[in-house]
């Protein structure tokens, strides 16, 4: 379920009543976590445009069966612009320093994946380089960090070639059908 707040400002949640809550929140009805030591009120960095932030996964019960989010005990996400850069910061604590080691590992092997693919590319090549990925006890911080101009860039060569790849597929298509 989902509400906006405000023309800027959407809540969701998994049901109509946390959506509520959230909103009394909001509202200044009921308390926030402002001030507290939650992870979920920690400061959003400068020029946000998304933000997403979970805590105690690892023991809810969650309709996706994922190995990977019973081993996360939290998540914060966080993307936007902010002095001609555009960012991604995520840092997800694991249930032990094994998973946080496995989480690095991951993102690093799809950094390897895609860099094989477009690694010619200098655009993509920089987006890629950009990408920082530490594990510090059962924490994982990644973060990138680039020019505007180069999202720009590999963005329009990434749908033009998605476009030619679709366009592809649907001539097959077509003679198929003949």
């Amino acid at each position: 379920a989902g509400a906006f707040f405000k023309p800027s400002v959407l809540v969701f949640g998994s049901g109509a009543d946390e959506v509520i809550n959230a909103l009394d929140v909001l509202s200044g009805k009921e308390k926030s976590l402002a001030g507290s030591q939650s992870p979920l009120a920690a400061e959003v960095p400068a020029g946000t445009t998304f933000l997403a932030r979970a805590t105690g996964l690892a023991g809810a019960k969650l309709p996706a069966k994922s190995p990977a989010l019973k081993k996360t005990e939290q998540i914060a996400i966080a993307m936007g612009e902010h002095d001609g850069h555009g960012f991604f910061q995520g840092k997800l604590v694991a249930a032990d320093q094994q998973t946080a080691q496995q989480v690095k590992d991951v993102v690093e092997g799809g950094r390897a994946m895609v860099m094989l693919q477009h690694g010619e590319d200098p655009d993509a090549k920089a987006l890629l380089e950009a990408l920082k990925v530490d594990v510090s006890d059962n924490t994982v911080s990644v973060e990138v960090r680039v020019p505007v101009d180069r999202i720009w860039q590999a963005a329009k060569k990434a749908r033009t070639e998605m476009e030619k790849h679709h366009k592809g597929h649907g001539e097959k298509a077509r003679k198929q059908e003949l």
